[in-house]
């Protein structure tokens, strides 16, 4: 989800596994010389899933960790792409902890928050719709902790 986490998590994890780390949405953006912002507004959402989707199935780097964008897993079969390519991780954000970080942050590169006057609804509402999804990650993990513990949880669930 949006605010989980998934990008400062992935990092410090790749840092402790000594092993690189990719955002694709700074991969998408790159690519496109644009913000996701820009690329949403000028060409919509669809174009942009397609572009996630391109991106997983021609994705060639292996031992690396990879956040995602939050809404990647839920377009076509890209859960059982990700799934496929290696060792998925769903943090589980509690509802209050991300709306409190994305109420406190500029949303001006989180396009599907771009129209919204209620967070905590849009928040709720796609984690309802995303939920089947992420369901599937191969850990799950209870993000409702310090990163330190978090990191430390996932690499027990890793090496177990």
């Amino acid at each position: 989800m949006p605010g989980s986490g998934k990008t400062s998590i992935g990092k410090q994890l790749a840092e402790k596994l000594q092993l690189p780390f990719f955002d694709t949405d700074e991969i998408i953006s790159s690519l496109e010389s644009k913000s996701i912002h820009e690329i949403f507004e000028a060409h919509g959402e669809s174009y942009f899933r397609t572009l996630e989707s391109d991106l997983m199935n021609h994705w060639k780097l292996h031992h690396a960790v990879v956040a995602t964008g939050g809404g990647l897993p839920t377009h076509g079969d890209l859960m059982e792409v990700l799934n496929n390519l290696g060792t998925t991780i769903w943090l589980k954000t509690p509802m209050k902890t991300l709306e409190e970080r994305l109420t406190n942050v500029d949303l001006g590169d989180r396009p599907l928050f771009q129209n919204t006057t209620d967070i905590s609804k849009t928040i709720k509402t796609m984690l309802q719709a995303r939920k089947p999804f992420y369901s599937q990650a191969k850990i799950r993990i209870n993000a409702d902790e310090s990163e330190a513990i978090i990191i430390n949880r996932i690499l027990r669930k890793l090496y177990s």
